[in-house]
Formats: structure tokens, sequence, C-alpha cells
């Protein structure tokens, strides 16, 4: 056999394995990859539930005017007087404003009951808000 064969032989053989040795690294990245995309995907879900789960006790209400130095719990509770309600400050966990102000704008307030029971009675008395032009809807972010 004449050298030139041999040393494209040898250099046919050199790059098979360089190749073989490089297709096995991409499948075990690969399916490394798979893995983590799938650990992931459950964490996010896991995340999802867990954001869900904290929320279940909240509303988002909006339409309440802004003004300065406002006390958010005091407006939850106005609104809850509103709808008909005897809430007290044993009712609610904590409340605030969404968002940073803009002028023109008013931005709803979250407010965490201290119980999904307090949460649920308003909840339920939503439509007795209408006459002061605000609402209120459960305080859950959609599903992706």
């Amino acid at each position: 056999m004449p050298v030139k064969d041999l040393v494209t032989e040898a250099v046919a053989q050199a790059i098979n394995r360089v190749n073989e040795a490089a297709e096995a690294r991409i499948a075990s990245l690969e399916t490394e990859l798979s893995s983590t995309k799938n650990r992931l995907e459950e964490a996010e879900r896991r995340i999802e539930d867990l954001d869900a789960y904290n929320r279940r006790t909240s509303l988002l209400i909006t339409g309440v005017p802004e003004t300065s130095g406002e006390a958010t719990d005091n407006l939850v509770l106005d609104v809850g007087r509103a709808a008909g309600l005897n809430l007290t400050a044993d009712n609610l966990d904590r409340s605030h404003r969404l968002g940073r102000p803009q002028p023109g704008k008013v931005r709803p307030i979250i407010a965490k009951f201290a119980t999904t029971n307090a949460r649920q009675k308003l909840f339920d008395k939503r439509k007795e808000l209408t006459a002061e032009k605000w609402a209120c809807r459960q305080g859950t972010i959609p599903e992706r």
C-alpha cells in the first residue's frame, strides 16, 4: 500500500475517532439539557402553584381614588363597608398600591386578608361596589 493511502487512512480513522467522541459528548449534553429543562419546568410549575396558593387570600381592588399619605388598609375597610360588610383591621393581613404612581391614573390596591373567609365575604359582595365605581377581583395571576 502506498504511503499516501496509509496517511489518508490514518487521517480518516483519526477524524472518525474525533467525530465519534464529539457525537458521544453531544448526546450526553443533550440528555443533560433535556433533564435540566424538565427540572426547570417542574420548578416553574411548583412556583406558580405556591404563588397561586399564597394569593388565595388576596383581592385586587380597583377604582379607589388615590391621595398622598393614604392608609390602604383603611381604604380596604371602606370598600368593605360600601359592600355592606363589617370588616375590621383584624381581617386584613396587609395591603398596598400596585405599581408606580402615574399622573391621571389610579393604581389598584392589592389586599391580603387574614383568612380566606374574610376575603370571600368581600368577593361575594363585589357587585355592591358598582355604585362607587369600585371593583374587586381575585388577586391571582393568569396561568401561562
